[in-house]
């Protein structure tokens, strides 16, 4: 039987940063090109699905930010993952 484990190697700089107020843009946009796939998979859009995570925008992030919540940004070598 083949190896069940799923493992991710990521070799390079890694970096975990906070996110604050005025990254809200660069997460709502990694945030809708991840889930976006699934969302048209789904038939989902921002009419019957409002709420769903593929339509993040900023403005629901920097409320979330606002609120205390904490968010957290992974970057290889520089770039946002």
């Amino acid at each position: 039987m083949g190896n069940t484990n799923s493992e991710v190697q990521i070799k390079g700089d890694i970096t975990i940063e906070e996110i604050f107020l005025g990254q809200a843009e660069l997460i709502a946009d990694i945030i809708r090109r991840t889930f976006s796939k699934q969302s048209k998979i789904l038939s989902l859009n921002e009419y019957n699905c409002p709420n769903y995570v593929a339509f993040e925008t900023a403005d629901k992030i920097n409320c979330k930010l606002i609120n205390d919540e904490h968010i957290f940004l992974l970057r290889v070598n520089g770039t946002a993952l």
